[in-house]
């Protein structure tokens, strides 16, 4: 059995969490954009994907640092990955890595509310799009 690399973890999460903040940030520009009257999201949606890519290979990554460890102390620390286990910290590391999972997280949830504002701005400019279009079209229509 092999011991839990907690550098390589600590590493990997800190990275997640740098990365989820600046997919937070560009989430900000998006909706910021969304608001102009002439909107491209495109570079944007790109930069976000590649940040997103990062972050599964961080997680990837993670999930690797687990292997070969006996199934209790696997799915013990794999608790503390992914938030569940937030008590029982057998040393600094491990409350370490569960600060840097609450901190992601939150990061993440206020990522989802930006984004769904943003989906919500951009769904209202689509069908005033369209009533403007469908009102266009009936007064050519009443014209010809």
């Amino acid at each position: 059995m092999s011991t839990f690399n907690y550098e390589l973890a600590l590493l990997c999460l800190e990275q997640k969490n740098v990365i989820v903040k600046e997919v937070m940030d560009i989430t900000k520009r998006m909706e910021e954009e969304s608001l102009k009257e002439e909107i491209n999201l495109d570079s944007l949606i790109a930069e976000r994907q590649s940040r997103i890519d990062r972050i599964k290979k961080c997680d990837q990554m993670l999930a690797s640092t687990t292997d070969g460890l006996e199934d209790s102390e696997r799915e013990r620390i794999q608790g503390i990955v992914n938030g569940s286990n937030s008590a029982d910290f057998l040393n600094p590391n491990e409350e370490k890595m569960a600060d840097y999972v609450v901190k992601t997280k939150a990061d993440l949830k206020t990522t989802v509310e930006i984004d769904r504002r943003t989906m919500d701005i951009l769904i209202q400019k689509r069908n005033e799009a369209r009533e403007m279009l469908v009102q266009i079209n009936n007064e050519q229509a009443e014209n010809q």
